[in-house]
């Protein structure tokens, strides 16, 4: 019924087989990433969600002092200061959103799914 193959050519349909699934399972992921943060602005917050209805975190835009879209190689103030600094991106090839605020936790860096109408949501926010 089935085909018998020599050892080192079962071996190798094994390896193939294993880095095939993992490549697969690494594709899923990342078509799955934009659905585990989503952020929204509303009545003058930033709301951060898991699974899009999970609150995790709520900031409050009056507290921002800057909004700006970002190049991932930008991310100087990433290195400057980690321990103040939250990272939520999970879109792997998308802009990146600077915001900076006054806190404990002086620094923002999000991946919406439109970075530039998002800082523009967030300035007509603070207006």
């Amino acid at each position: 019924m089935f085909r018998e193959y020599p050892p080192a050519i079962q071996i190798l349909i094994t390896i193939a087989t294993g880095i095939a699934i993992i490549a697969g399972g690494f594709a899923v992921a990342l078509a799955l990433l934009p659905v585990l943060y989503d952020y929204r602005i509303d009545h003058g917050r930033l709301e951060i969600f898991v699974l899009r209805f999970i609150t995790i975190a709520s900031f409050s835009v009056a507290r921002f002092t800057d909004v700006q879209v970002v190049k991932t190689e930008d991310l100087r103030i990433f290195a400057r200061n980690p321990f103040r600094t939250l990272r939520l991106g999970n879109r792997i090839r998308r802009q990146r959103v600077l915001v900076e605020r006054r806190g404990i936790i002086s620094n923002l860096i999000l991946t919406p799914g439109d970075a530039s109408r998002f800082v523009a949501q967030i300035r007509e926010s603070c207006a």
